[in-house]
């Protein structure tokens, strides 16, 4: 019986097509009418062109038009959409300026013999269809499409599904129930197969309402940034001194020491709803500051004891360079100072660095709000005391950031410093690399 209904229906295709028959959704739409948009078009003055303020007029778009007829033709169908040509022809005859009253599409529906009427316009941003009937009524129709679609032909396709299903929606006929007749049977290769009746058969038809096409623009997203983050921590400092000079100092002038460490951010643009969680808005001001706890016994047995201490000021600013999970990059630029002095009876070197930062920044987000490495780096201009020189010096600090939940805050990492620095008249030339390695915790807004 299988094999009978499928020839069955096979023998109903051919048959509809040797009789010509459409058996298309859209067999119903004919005659239908395109009106392109309007578009203003820069006119010249005769000898004087160019000399006085531009003019434009009102102009059909027919290279709109083209490309509509064609795509509609088929969605549509071939032939059911009335031609370029004459669709020209007629609207050489009207001002833009009728076709907005619906006695104006009327009677161009009219003059071209159609019955249905696609009045398309553009506005800044989006390409409109309404549709219309023969008689210039709107229909209760309007499709709204992305003003780019004209442009694009993965886009014109999407507007000529949407016009075609708009007017299959209008064309296809109300089905209401009706009394099934008896089946009747049919006479295929010498045998008799009378076709099932099911309620599926006698069931009303179900209009399904068009769907418009989703024009959704996802926007990219950006990572939050904290207004305000305080933190505590402590960590580890490491020192490699050289002072250029063959004396023996005491072991204190490159050891290293534990300490604690506070962190504050304060990042104003976050608190403006204009302007928070945007690609530009990673305008910030930190303060770092570093107490180290060095301490030790002189070659004598007598106590040394010692001031470590590091402070920076900056102000940073990072721009995204797109949305989700792209890096941030951008300049920092503050104010610094590296301080160790000692007490003791052993020859030491006291230091104290103070310059000005210029640093190149990186924020990298790993998991989006959540965790984030973040890099800066540059050149440090030390400001050197009266009989010393200054010479090339370098800082920067790196640390993976993460805020997992709630107002909780927490950063591990460190930051470093090569000075270099010069004292001829002691004969001292003076490089010192300091390192600290610590881990933060604290609060965020």
């Amino acid at each position: 019986m299988r094999s009978a209904l499928l020839l069955v229906l096979f023998s109903s295709s051919a048959m509809a097509q040797d009789l010509g028959l459409d058996l298309t959704d859209t067999a119903d739409v004919e005659h239908v009418l395109v009106i392109p948009p309007v578009i203003k078009v820069a006119v010249s003055q005769g000898a004087f062109a160019g000399m006085g303020p531009g003019k434009t007029v009102d102009k059909f778009d027919l290279a709109a038009l083209k490309a509509l007829v064609t795509e509609l033709s088929v969605d549509v169908g071939d032939g059911k959409i009335v031609s370029t040509e004459a669709t020209t022809a007629a609207l050489a005859k009207v001002k833009p300026a009728t076709l907005k009253t619906e006695a104006g599409i009327g009677q161009l529906a009219k003059d071209t013999n159609a019955q249905w009427v696609v009045a398309f316009e553009v506005n800044k941003t989006d390409l409109n269809a309404t549709v219309f009937n023969g008689a210039g009524a709107p229909m209760g129709i309007a499709l709204n499409f992305p003003q780019s679609a004209l442009l694009s032909q993965t886009q014109l396709k999407t507007v000529g599904t949407g016009v075609a299903n708009a007017l299959i929606s209008l064309t296809k006929p109300k089905e209401t129930p009706a009394v099934a007749a008896k089946p009747t049977p049919v006479v295929v290769a010498d045998a008799t197969v009378a076709p099932e009746s099911t309620a599926a058969e006698n069931a009303p038809a179900v209009v399904t309402p068009i769907e418009q096409p989703d024009q959704t623009v996802l926007k990219p997203e950006y990572p939050v940034i904290p207004k305000v983050v305080a933190a505590v921590g402590g960590g580890y400092s490491l020192r490699q001194f050289s002072s250029g000079r063959d004396i023996a100092l005491s072991n204190l002038q490159g050891s290293g020491t534990g300490g604690f460490a506070v962190f504050a951010s304060v990042n104003p643009l976050q608190f403006i709803a204009s302007t928070a969680n945007t690609r530009w808005s990673d305008l910030h001001v930190d303060l770092n500051y570093r107490r180290g706890f060095l301490s030790g016994t002189s070659s004598q047995g007598t106590p040394c004891t010692s001031t470590d201490d590091d402070i920076a000021v900056r102000l940073g600013y990072r721009i995204a360079v797109g949305g989700n999970h792209a890096p941030s990059l951008g300049l920092g630029v503050g104010w610094s100072q590296e301080r160790t002095t000692f007490s003791c009876s052993d020859p030491l070197v006291n230091t104290e660095y103070r310059g000005v930062d210029l640093q190149l920044k990186a924020r990298q987000p790993i998991i989006m709000n959540k965790l984030a490495f973040e890099l800066a780096v540059g050149p440090r201009f030390l400001i050197p005391p009266t009989g010393a020189t200054a010479g090339f010096s370098l800082g920067g600090e790196a640390w993976l950031t993460a805020t997992p939940v709630s107002v909780l805050f927490v950063r591990g990492g460190g930051r470093f410093v090569r000075a270099q620095m010069s004292a001829p008249a002691l004969s001292l030339a003076v490089t010192d690399l300091r390192i600290f390695v610590g881990l933060e915790i604290g609060a965020f807004l």
